[in-house]
């Protein structure tokens, strides 16, 4: 179940908001391990929401079975001109932080979850979003200025991720660092035997093979 809500909610909606998005073709997440959370859908161009996707509203959707239904602020809306679909894209809750703007933030030997907390309560604005870590114990330092959030998280040199390590676990307004995600069940995955296909892409354009000096 896909449903459309407002833009400005700031807690997980219980309800169907603006309605269920049924008529949407195709509709997917994609999570990369401290990387990019999206969804993206297809949906009708005859669809009896159409007129109510909008850049910056939001979208309740199933992520994956351990992570249920999670929030995605739409950003991109556009066409296809092939079948005259509409293409919808949009980012895990989480990103608003990249909206927000951290002055200063100075650590001295403080634990994951003391660093993040603290990212977390050092914003210019208020957000409504859990910024922690299950980490007690692991305890180093750092000095992060004039920047946001997320940046400060994992995006730029003395970051969180960089100076503490770990694995960066988004789930709805709670932004959380652990050491690790998940667990060993055991599998053993193998060509063949549970992967029915494999595809390599290998790019050369960007291949660097001489570099020039000059003043």
């Amino acid at each position: 179940m896909i449903t459309l809500h407002e833009s400005n909610i700031t807690s997980f909606p219980l309800d169907n908001g603006l309605g269920l998005l049924r008529e949407a073709i195709v509709a997917y997440t994609e999570e990369e391990l401290n990387g990019m959370f999206e969804f993206y859908m297809e949906y009708d161009s005859e669809g009896h929401l159409v007129d109510e996707l909008r850049e910056e509203r939001i979208i309740k959707a199933k992520a994956q079975d351990k992570l249920g239904y999670q929030l995605f602020r739409i950003y991109s809306i556009t066409k296809n001109h092939e079948n005259d679909n509409i293409i919808v894209h949009a980012q895990h809750i989480t990103y608003d932080l990249a909206n927000n703007f951290v002055e200063k933030m100075e650590a001295r030997n403080l634990t994951k979850k003391q660093v993040m907390e603290k990212i977390g309560n050092s914003t210019v604005e208020p957000h409504p979003f859990n910024v922690t870590s299950s980490n007690t114990t692991t305890v180093s330092s750092t000095n992060l200025y004039r920047t946001n959030p997320l940046q400060m998280i994992a995006g730029m040199e003395g970051s969180v991720l960089q100076i503490w390590g770990g694995q960066i676990e988004r789930d709805n307004f709670n932004l959380i660092l652990h050491d690790r995600r998940g667990h060993d069940d055991g599998v053993k995955v193998s060509y063949e035997k549970n992967i029915t296909g494999l595809e390599a892409t290998f790019d050369t354009s960007n291949l660097v093979t001489r570099i020039f000096p000059f003043v």
